[in-house]
């Protein structure tokens, strides 16, 4: 489908020639953008290319090239991002074609991701509202990761405060926001639980972070500098 702010806004794709296209083989595809490739380079330019659903992805879906990313180590399904098959720039002998196929989904708009990219679709993704419960392995994986990208880059604060991100003790939910969360024992001493076991559920109720964390092989002191950043109480 091609999206587009002149004449054709409502095009429709038909979906059997979408099914033709996902039938055909990884080979076939590196053959094609590598032919669009030459073609475009010969007319100076690739038109409007970049507004085309035409990036085959890892999965075997098409995303649109700005939406798309380059691998940049071992597939995973845990991956947020919607990343270009690699096999696109692998399968064959044909150096050169394969080449010409990279330079083509780089010249519409697929990009390596940066850090920060990685980071906030990973957010909105695993641990937005509709997001499901990762693993143990792999939520910790991700929150050393946070710990870490947090203390390089302040500028996230909001966007973590906002993620269901903290495992709270509460019979309501296993995932908070930091809104939704406070520090006592056995990580503080702060009064917080007496207080909010006071209140009940009258004004505003928080819970107590998981003790779950205690338990595992991550720095405290590190987990409670990034509980306190992201705004949990």
């Amino acid at each position: 489908a091609r999206v587009t702010t002149y004449s054709w806004s409502n095009a429709w794709v038909d979906p059997d020639v979408m099914s033709w296209l996902e039938s055909k083989s990884l080979e076939w595809h590196q053959a094609l953008y590598s032919i669009l490739n030459k073609y475009c380079e010969e007319e100076g330019d690739y038109f409007s290319l970049d507004e085309t659903k035409i990036v085959r992805t890892v999965n075997g879906t098409y995303r649109f090239p700005a939406e798309s990313y380059f691998q940049t180590g071992p597939a995973s399904a845990n991956d947020p991002l919607p990343r270009v098959d690699e096999g696109l720039f692998t399968v064959g002998t044909k150096k050169r074609q394969q080449s010409e196929a990279r330079k083509f989904l780089a010249a519409i708009g697929v990009k390596v991701p940066g850090e920060l990219e990685e980071i906030t679709l990973l957010l909105q993704s695993r641990y937005g509202p509709e997001g499901d419960a990762p693993s143990d392995k792999v939520y910790l994986t991700d929150l050393k990761r946070f710990m870490v990208f947090a203390e390089k880059n302040p500028e996230i604060q909001e966007m973590m405060a906002n993620a269901f991100i903290f495992r709270a003790d509460s019979p309501r939910f296993e995932w908070g926001q930091a809104k939704d969360v406070y520090l006592d024992a056995p990580f503080l001493s702060t009064g917080l639980r007496t207080y909010y076991e006071s209140i009940g559920d009258h004004g505003v109720r928080r819970w107590p972070v998981s003790d779950w964390y205690k338990k595992q092989a991550v720095d405290q002191n590190g987990l409670l500098k990034f509980f306190e950043f992201s705004g949990v109480e």
